[in-house]
C-alpha cells in the first residue's frame, strides 16, 4: 500500500467522486480507479460498491479510510514539522468563505505582506462548514469563519472581530424603514440565504425553524455580487454581516429585536496545533484587530 494509493482513495471517499478526486490531484481517472483496484487486490476487500452509478463505501472501505485517514495526518504533521523547522515553509494555507474574503480577508493579507512579503497564501473559497471539514483532516494550516460555541470546543479559536447578522434590503424594500426586525416579520416573505454548507445558512434556518414562519428563499448563493444584484430588487432581502451592508450605502441593515451576535476569527485544528508562520499570520490579525477596535 502506497502513499498515493491512499492518497487517492482518500480523495475519493472525501469526494465521493472519482472525477474530482482526479481533478483534485490533477492526475486521470484511470489512474485513480486503478490505485483504488490495486488497493482491493492487495487487500482482498471490495472497497467500494456502487448503486445507481454512485460510489458507496462498503464496511471494509469505512474502516480503511478510518485508518488511512489517521497515517496521513501523522505524514502530512511530520513533512510540515520538518519543512517548520527548516524554515521552507513559506506558504499559508487557509479557507475563507466568499462573503468574509469580500470586506476582511484582503486587508489582513496585504497589511500581513508588508511584515513579510515572502508569504504565499493558497486560499480555499468555501463555506465555513466545509472549511472546518478540511481543517479536521489537516488540508488547510487555517479557517477564517464566522463561529459560534459550539466550534469552540472542537476547534482553537482566534476571535478577530464580534459582529451581527442583519437583514438588508434597498431603500424601496417596505421594511427600509423599521428600527428592527423580528424573524415574525418575515414570514412569507422573499429571502437570500447564503449557500448550503455555510454557517451563516444553518445558524438562520434554525431561527426560522424554530419561529415556525415560512420565508419565501428566493436564492441561495455565497457570492456577494449575486446577492448584491437581486438585492435591487424592492421585495427582496438577505441576511448579511453588519460589516457588509456598512459598506454599501444604497442598502439598509435592519438589527433584528434578538440580535444574531456572531465572532469572526481565525480557526485551527485544537489536535495537531499550528506552526509557525501560521502562528505568525494569527498574531498579526489579532494585534490588528485589536488595535482596530481601540480606536
Amino acid at each position: 500500500m502506497t502513499i498515493n494509493q491512499m492518497r487517492y482513495f482518500q480523495a475519493t471517499c472525501n469526494f465521493n467522486n472519482i472525477s474530482k478526486a482526479a481533478s483534485f490531484y490533477q492526475v486521470s481517472q484511470p489512474a485513480i480507479s486503478n490505485a483504488i483496484k490495486e488497493l482491493e487486490s492487495e487487500l482482498g476487500v471490495r472497497l467500494f460498491v456502487r448503486n445507481n452509478n454512485r460510489l458507496v463505501m462498503t464496511d471494509d472501505g469505512r474502516f480503511l479510510l478510518k485508518n488511512i485517514n489517521a497515517i496521513l495526518n501523522q505524514i502530512d504533521q511530520l513533512e510540515s514539522l520538518m519543512k517548520d523547522k527548516g524554515e521552507k515553509q513559506k506558504s499559508i494555507t487557509i479557507g475563507v468563505p466568499p462573503i468574509i474574503g469580500s470586506f476582511l480577508f484582503p486587508k489582513l493579507v496585504n497589511g500581513f505582506l508588508k511584515v513579510d512579503p515572502t508569504v504565499q497564501f493558497s486560499i480555499t473559497e468555501t463555506g465555513s462548514l466545509k472549511i472546518l471539514n478540511l481543517l479536521e483532516t489537516n488540508q488547510i494550516d487555517l479557517g477564517l469563519v464566522t463561529y459560534d460555541k459550539e466550534i469552540e470546543r472542537k476547534f482553537n479559536c482566534v476571535s478577530l472581530i464580534d459582529t451581527e447578522f442583519v437583514f438588508a434590503v434597498n431603500r424601496e424594500h417596505p421594511f427600509a424603514n423599521k428600527k428592527h426586525i423580528s424573524f415574525n416579520d418575515l414570514d412569507k416573505q422573499q429571502v437570500i440565504l447564503y449557500s448550503k454548507g455555510s454557517y451563516q445558512n444553518r445558524k438562520i434556518m434554525q431561527k426560522i425553524e424554530e419561529t415556525g414562519i415560512e420565508p419565501v428563499v428566493f436564492l441561495n448563493s455565497s457570492q456577494l455580487a449575486t446577492i448584491l444584484e437581486f438585492l435591487k430588487r424592492p421585495n427582496v432581502g438577505a441576511f448579511l454581516h453588519k460589516e457588509v451592508v456598512d459598506k454599501h450605502p444604497n442598502l439598509v441593515g435592519i438589527p433584528f429585536e434578538e440580535s444574531i451576535k456572531v465572532k469572526i476569527g481565525l480557526v485551527y485544528n485544537k489536535l495537531t496545533g499550528i506552526l509557525s508562520l501560521p502562528q505568525k499570520f494569527v498574531n498579526y490579525c489579532k494585534n490588528e484587530c485589536r488595535s482596530e477596535n481601540k480606536n
